[in-house]
Parts: C-alpha cells; structure tokens; sequence
C-alpha cells in the first residue's frame, strides 16, 4: 500500500486512493453549467479534509461526462467525419476559418469545442451543399464517402451518420477495417 501523500488543501499527510461510487460535478461550459455524474471514479481523496484529486483518467471521464451532457461531438467523432471527407486538419480548419491547432486539440480531446462550433462542425459534416458553399473539394460533395473504420472507433448506423438516411443521401454501412464506397445512386463498391 502506498504512503499516504500530503494534502494541497489542509496540508494533512492524508491524500490516498479510493473509488467513488458516483462522482458528481457541475461544470461550466460555453457559459452554461452542466451536471455530470460518473459512476466508479478512481480518485485521490483527503481523508482529513475530503478534498479530491483526479489524475489524467479521472479528468478524462469527467471531461467525456460533460462533452455528453452538452451533447458535443466527441474528438473521435470530429477525426472519423473529417477522415470520412477525405480532408487534411489543414483543409478542414481553413474551411472552417479556425486555426489548424484549434482543430488539432478539438480532435485530441484537449480543448472541447463551443456549442457554436459544433453544430458548425455537425452542420459542415452533414450537408453536402454547406461544403460546396464553403469550397471544400467536389469529392466531399459530390455524393460519393469513403468510410474507414479503425479499431479505436467503431460505431452502429445509427450513431454513425443516420442524418444522412433523413437527407436523402447515400446510406454508408459500417463495417470494421473495411472501406466502403456508396455514391449517390446507392451503388456500393469496396475497397481494401
């Protein structure tokens, strides 16, 4: 068992591991404040003053909770779309008139991106004729999608997407590792 660390907030030699239950937080975001709960968070707690410490996981969990409170695209999310379209961090963050180290840190997970920002990123994904207007290459509005899926993210239909089937545009079957083309006639062609 480790040797108890000291305590940044009452200096008591105190600080060990433990497991909360849930884990409770409000956060602020974007000027709003949102409840998150996360359920079996290891943690460093005071068991002088009960002051907790969450080191880079704990904080990761926390940070997903409020990216899923506020309904935010997840930075797997924001890579798979952009890779979808076939379009460099370069290209995607010119389109969208932000910074490539915005888009980089939004992808990586460590900056969460404005509400605004993801409906734009949502709405850029979406529809096709945004792109065209934004002058993204024809190939990202043209009908056609290459989908690849990697291990690290996998998602269903309908997570993955589903706007599409409600547009009227191609639907894309998911399937791991594989590449599948559908273009706009639903005519569907693989690639390795």
């Amino acid at each position: 068992m480790m040797a108890p660390r000291k305590c940044s907030g009452c200096r008591e030699r105190a600080v060990r591991p433990e497991v909360l239950d849930v884990y409770r937080a409000e956060i602020e975001h974007d000027g709003r404040k949102y409840t998150v709960e996360v359920p079996c968070l290891a943690v460093l707690k005071c068991q002088a003053c009960g002051e907790l410490v969450l080191d880079d996981d704990a904080d990761e969990r926390v940070i997903d909770a409020l990216r899923e409170a506020a309904g935010l695209l997840k930075p797997a999310e924001i890579r798979l779309h952009r890779k979808e379209l076939k379009l460099t961090q370069e290209q995607l963050a010119g389109l969208l008139s932000i910074a490539e180290s915005t888009l980089s840190r939004w992808e990586t997970g460590t900056q969460i991106q404005q509400r605004s920002m993801d409906r734009m990123l949502r709405a850029f994904f979406e529809v096709p004729e945004l792109r065209k207007f934004f002058g993204a290459p024809e190939h990202t509005w043209r009908g056609e999608a290459e989908i690849v899926y990697q291990d690290e993210f996998q998602l269903t239909r309908s997570e993955h997407m589903g706007f599409w089937s409600a547009a009227k545009q191609p639907v894309v079957h998911c399937l791991p590792e594989r590449t599948v083309k559908v273009s706009a006639t639903g005519q569907e062609g693989m690639a390795a």
